[in-house]
């Protein structure tokens, strides 16, 4: 069932106007059939140009944050609090342009999880009519597809066009989005994940990365699966998590709760373009953003114990406790390492 209504021209226009027009085209379309079709009512909000986090450094802009009424409770003020994280781009986005889509998507997810201490969010990425619905946790090195499931990244032949028969796939998702709104139910995850975890296999012709098999579709009405097949680009390749835009990779479990998202703050004047953020943070001639690193201390009875990391490159790094220096990063403690003109930085407890 199509997402358009081919009998309303003001819907029909949108539509059409996607796939001649820029960006803002098809941020309007979408942010009009989330109006009128999906998070309809007085409890949903939908915000342009939000920061993904309440911090007044966090420069960067999601295109529309779609956000849910919270009650009061535990002492906390009733607020409307972030469920949907939007992105987009233009219906002729170029190959490159569709890898920093995804990138941002995704590093506006780990950023707001990490400032809210959470466990999932839900995010969404579109080039013109078409797209595709992610899941992300508090542990995710890259976007976990949800509609579709598949382990292609920044392919642009899994979306799903908006009026098309395969558009009920994407109303099941917003459907579970709204039934599930802190998370969606094991049996789902269950699915999500074994999809996201795959063997390492040489890395394919023209990109490199993982090549799978089939994998599973969780049917948000019944959960049963159904498959498909593809491949994925490189995890740390595409999706190394930059600071530098206000975001970041993981820092550990995150747990459950009742999150509110923050008012944007009055930096609105800055509107600093997202690709040449992601650009500097790949230029040579800069000094690189802080990469965000998860620590294991190994303990021994005769020498120090070691602190095990993966470092930017993919490599397991051993280091010492007097290696690393205790920080406040983005108004929270931190540990901080540098070597050959890298920063490496993490909130883990193992340090204390």
């Amino acid at each position: 069932m199509s997402l358009v209504n081919n009998r309303d021209e003001r819907q029909r226009s949108l539509w059409e106007a996607t796939y001649n027009g820029s960006e803002s085209a098809t941020v309007e379309f979408w942010a009009y059939i989330f109006k009128e079709q999906i998070f309809k009512g007085p409890d949903f909000s939908i915000a342009p140009e939000s920061p993904p986090t309440t911090a007044r450094s966090d420069r960067r802009r999601v295109d529309l944050v779609i956000k849910k009424w919270q009650d009061s409770r535990s002492g906390k003020k009733a607020r409307f609090g972030a469920l949907l994280f939007f992105e987009a781009k233009k219906h002729k986005a170029s190959q490159k342009e569709i890898e920093i889509l995804e990138h941002q998507a995704f590093t506006a997810s780990i950023a707001w999880l990490q400032e809210n201490d959470a466990a999932e969010a839900y995010s969404m990425t579109a080039i013109g009519d078409a797209a595709k619905l992610w899941y992300t946790t508090i542990e995710s090195d890259y976007p976990i597809p949800m509609v579709p499931t598949s382990r292609n990244l920044a392919d642009r032949s899994t979306y799903i066009n908006a009026n098309s028969s395969e558009a009920q796939r994407l109303r099941d998702g917003f459907e579970a989005i709204l039934r599930y709104p802190q998370g969606l139910p094991s049996d789902m995850i269950k699915v999500l994940r074994s999809n996201a975890t795959t063997q390492l296999q040489p890395p394919a012709a023209d990109r490199g990365g993982y090549v799978t098999d089939s994998i599973g579709q969780p049917d948000f009405k019944n959960l049963m699966p159904q498959t498909t097949s593809g491949q994925f680009a490189s995890r740390r390749e595409l999706y190394q998590v930059s600071y530098a835009s206000g975001s970041g990779t993981n820092s550990g479990k995150g747990k459950a709760t009742d999150v509110i998202m923050g008012d944007p703050q009055d930096n609105d004047d800055f509107n600093k373009d997202e690709e040449d953020q992601f650009e500097s943070t790949q230029s040579e001639d800069r000094d690189p953003a802080p990469f965000f690193v998860q620590v294991k201390k190994v303990g021994h009875t005769t020498r120090k114990d070691e602190y095990l990391f993966t470092d930017n490159k993919n490599r397991e790094r051993s280091t010492l406790l007097s290696d690393w220096t205790k920080i406040r990063y983005r108004e929270r403690q931190a540990w901080m390492y540098q070597r050959k003109g890298q920063t490496y930085i993490s909130y883990d407890k193992v340090f204390k």
